[in-house]
């Protein structure tokens, strides 16, 4: 699932949501899906 989510988005913002990612996956999901939302607008 993750997968998708960094090829579609850049290579710095994909290296951002991994750096970002916490390791509670409920923090992880907001955060893709702040940055796909930022992405998509």
């Amino acid at each position: 699932m993750r997968n998708w989510i960094y090829e579609k988005l850049p290579d710095g913002m994909a290296l951002m949501v991994l750096r970002v990612s916490p390791k509670t996956s409920n923090q992880r999901a907001g955060w893709i899906i702040l940055v796909q939302s930022s992405v998509e607008s």
